[in-house]
């Protein structure tokens, strides 16, 4: 489905159609940009722009040196994951204001890599939270995504990520100011297109879900990359995703 423009509402920062992207007559999300600079990663000039779309908080790499090599490139991608884990928890939005105190947690961290073309990776990772007060309550902190196409010689035209979450039964909350509840238990948004960049990285607002019996449902997240190469018109695309049950598996 195609992500039309970003457009402002009093509860949505941006709005889009969910599903599968489109490779092309894709429009540019430059309305969420924040930010651009240049840095340096690992010796390599690096253009950083940081986005906030859909509620999402979104960093886009692009390599812009001349002959990076892949080790290169995977060094860079490597720092800029362990950087991104040492500040989330500073980069992390703002609580639901009926969040219970967590009485377990459990940390999940998933990757994938696509079928086609191992140069298209996606992965993801967070900690699952849960409470007994009163109610049973589940919940993701902490989330993020990332997404990247690791081949020195081929940048891709574009970049989407497809973020999906599943509660059984119940209806989800999604907490980014203000905080949003949703009469469903499906909440899907696809962030992009990312132009000619290689790596991205994407925080997640704060997704949780309650019930007022103590009885055990699950919480499915789920992060699915696109990554469009114009030249030749290849699609590869990545799919990496996680459960967990109230009940079962802490």
């Amino acid at each position: 489905m195609k992500k039309v423009a970003c457009m402002f509402f009093s509860v949505v920062l941006c709005l889009s159609f969910v599903g599968s992207a489109l490779a092309y007559d894709s429009p540019s999300n430059e309305d969420c940009l924040i930010s651009i600079e240049t840095i340096s990663i690992n010796g390599i000039r690096t253009e950083v722009k940081t986005y906030f779309d859909e509620g999402f908080t979104v960093k886009t790499y692009r390599f812009i040196d001349p002959d990076v090599s892949k080790d290169m490139m995977e060094s860079a991608i490597a720092s800029i994951e362990a950087a991104d884990t040492v500040t989330a928890s500073a980069d992390l939005p703002l609580s639901i204001t009926t969040t219970p105190v967590a009485t377990h947690t459990k940390k999940f961290s998933t990757s994938a890599r696509a079928p086609s073309n191992i140069r298209c990776e996606a992965s993801q990772s967070g900690t699952f939270c849960k409470s007994n007060q009163d109610y049973a309550y589940l919940w993701v902190t902490g989330g993020k995504s990332n997404a990247g196409y690791t081949d020195p010689d081929y940048t891709p035209d574009s970049i989407w990520i497809t973020e999906t979450f599943t509660t059984t039964g119940l209806s989800l909350s999604i907490s980014w100011p203000p905080s949003v509840s949703l009469d469903s238990t499906t909440y899907q948004k696809t962030l992009g297109p990312y132009h000619n960049v290689n790596f991205v990285t994407s925080n997640w607002p704060q997704v949780s879900a309650r019930k007022t019996a103590g009885t055990g449902f699950s919480m499915t997240v789920q992060t699915e990359v696109d990554a469009y190469l114009s030249g030749d018109h290849q699609t590869y695309g990545a799919l990496t995703s996680y459960t967990q049950n109230f009940q079962i598996g802490w």
